[in-house]
This record gives structure tokens, C-alpha cells and sequence, in this order.
């Protein structure tokens, strides 16, 4: 699971760095178009677990906000809450 989470934190930072996503909302717009999904509900989900407005800029170096964004989004994907140890060592892979 380590190795997944990993990709998913490593696209979510390649969005900023690439894309120039800022806010939540743009980083779900571009994860989960809307041509595919029901993407302002996304939006409300991911913001919700997270406990933040649509318009939060993630700091994507910051691992607790990493993680946070990473759960969410774990959430909304599977239906269950994700393992944060799991998410954690996603993170130490891609920091090493």
C-alpha cells in the first residue's frame, strides 16, 4: 500500500509543480474531471474529511497536510477510511 500512496502524493505535488494547481478544489477538478465524476461532490468530500474550505492551498511539503489530502482522497476512492501508517510510510518512501 506504501508504494501506491507514494504515487498518489507524488502526482498530487506534480499537479502544484506542473499544473499550477493551487486550491483544493483545482487539485479534485483536475484528479476527478468533471467529464467522469461528480466532481463538486468530490470536491465536498475530500474538503470535508479534511476539515478545510474548497479554497485551501495544500502546502505540499508538509507531510501532515500531505498525508490529510492523501486520506481523503483514499476515502472518497474506496469507501473506507485509510490507514494513516500506511499513508505515512508513502510519504517517508518518496521523502528518502
Amino acid at each position: 500500500m506504501a508504494y501506491g500512496y507514494r504515487a498518489l502524493i507524488k502526482l498530487l505535488q506534480n499537479y502544484r509543480k506542473l499544473h499550477n494547481r493551487q486550491t483544493i478544489a483545482e487539485f479534485i477538478n483536475r484528479w476527478a474531471p468533471p467529464c467522469e465524476n461528480n466532481t463538486s461532490g468530490y470536491i465536498t468530500r475530500v474538503c470535508s474529511e479534511m476539515q478545510v474550505p474548497s479554497t485551501y492551498v495544500p502546502d505540499i511539503n508538509d507531510k501532515a497536510t500531505m498525508c490529510a489530502f492523501t486520506a481523503a482522497i483514499s476515502q472518497v476512492e474506496n469507501g473506507v477510511p485509510a490507514v494513516m501508517a500506511d499513508i505515512e510510510a508513502g510519504w517517508d518512501l518518496l521523502m528518502k
